[in-house]
């Protein structure tokens, strides 16, 4: 049968297994195969056997008879469809060897995977974006979520149980919040912990300005505020921090609180500042003070937390020699007018020293510094240990407080003495 029609040229007769061979148009590529061939693009279709599969066509779709897995690395065309009729059957997409979709018949266990600019398909899907450098860009993404300019829009991946469900289990989104131009917006994660099918609840937010906010209740105090933010109404703790280090040394902070470019110096700019609904409770501040309500400080001193106890040797000499050494004083930082009242902790280790030297110690070992890595430039703060010439002096107070009232209390038993003999020569002499 001959067909001649605009666009489409058709030489050749219909054979009983397929279309036979011409000069253009419908070709066989096999024993019954289609192939539609010119000079430019081909479409073919067709039965292939254990011949090395060597077809420049743009679009090939085969059906191989052999038990041979069909191997994509000789093909050359940008689609290519294939199947075999065993029981580990399995269909290949392949464009110019970047795109490699493997799906197993429902008779073998082993589930499909996908590799895309690679041949490696370890995981379900792998995606390689090949040698990219640049963050943030569309063309360096692996993957590319993307959705419409508009408030309130979400570019959303959804985790979890699918089968009959409406809602995902879990997810990660960017909802915009705003729509203008390019947009931007927040990055938002969501739980639940319901096994019914509802709608995860919003766990985590990245603000575009960078602030995170946290919160185990699904609310947030102040999604747009400047600062960080944690909500949570667990009955004890709301943040707990472990170091799991087994040799900790000076360097090792709990929490660390730095002032990178600034140093307040005040009763305002606080480093830690606690407050419930009845108000302010305790701060400390950022010129070294603690408000607190200090009658209600409270000292572990149980006996069963100490040991080699010894008796107070008497102070009242050391303390006579302080006299005059009592002092009012301003720091030189101080931002405040007012004076201060103490001591001189050099006067304390002269005096005190022989006696009780554990009373003055350095009240700092190590300072941080920046310092910058010789091979890649980076910076980074270091504690380093300050010289001994260069560090200052620091006195506990709370021992000398109880020195003090041992002195006091020496006094007192001695004006009580002097009180009765005084009393008793009265007494015998009238």
């Amino acid at each position: 049968m001959l067909l001649t029609t605009t666009g489409l040229s058709v030489t050749g007769t219909l054979g009983v297994t397929g279309l036979i061979t011409g000069a253009a148009g419908l070709v066989a590529e096999d024993t019954t195969a289609i192939s539609v061939a010119g000079t430019g693009n081909d479409i073919r279709i067709g039965t292939i056997g254990n011949s090395a599969i060597t077809s420049t066509a743009d679009l090939f779709v085969a059906y191989l008879n052999s038990s041979n897995p069909l191997n994509p690395s000789g093909i050359n065309g940008s689609l290519l469809l294939a199947s075999r009729n065993t029981a580990s059957a399995e269909v290949v997409l392949a464009a110019t060897n970047t795109i490699s979709l493997r799906a197993k018949s429902s008779g073998v266990t082993i589930p499909g995977t996908v590799a895309i600019n690679t041949t490696s398909t370890a995981a379900k899907l792998e995606v390689y974006p090949g040698n990219v450098t640049t963050v943030g860009t569309i063309a360096s993404s692996g993957l590319m979520i993307g959705n419409f300019s508009g408030n309130n829009c979400l570019s959303q991946i959804g985790f979890g149980y699918t089968t009959g469900a409406t809602n995902t289990t879990a997810y990660i989104a960017l909802v915009e919040t705003s729509g203008a131009a390019f947009a931007f917006g927040d990055l938002i994660f969501g739980t639940r912990s319901v096994t019914t099918d509802t709608i995860p609840t919003e766990r985590m937010r990245i603000t575009s300005t960078g602030y995170s906010k946290i919160s185990s209740t699904g609310s947030i105090v102040n999604v747009n505020g400047p600062y960080h933010e944690i909500v949570a109404n667990p009955n004890s703790m709301v943040i707990s921090i472990t170091n799991s280090a087994s040799t900790l040394n000076s360097t090792i902070n709990g929490l660390n609180v730095y002032y990178q470019n600034a140093a307040p110096n005040s009763t305002v700019a606080c480093f830690l500042y606690n407050e419930d609904t009845g108000g302010q409770r305790s701060a400390l501040r950022s010129n070294g003070g603690l408000a607190n309500y200090s009658a209600n400080d409270v000292n572990l001193s149980d006996e069963t937390v100490k040991s080699d106890f010894i008796a107070m040797p008497s102070f009242r000499d050391e303390f006579a020699a302080m006299h005059g050494k009592w002092t009012r004083y301003k720091y030189l930082d101080q931002t405040h007018s007012d004076y201060n009242s103490g001591y001189r902790a050099q006067d304390i280790r002269d005096v005190f020293g022989a006696k009780a030297p554990e009373l003055v110690d350095w009240w700092q070992t190590e300072e941080r510094i920046e310092v910058e890595d010789a091979e890649t430039g980076e910076k980074a703060d270091k504690l380093v240990p300050i010289p001994e010439s260069e560090r200052k002096l620091a006195v506990y107070n709370d021992d000398l407080h109880n020195i003090a009232m041992s002195v006091l209390s020496e006094l007192i038993i001695e004006q009580n003495t002097l009180r009765e003999e005084f009393q008793s020569y009265k007494s015998s002499h009238p």
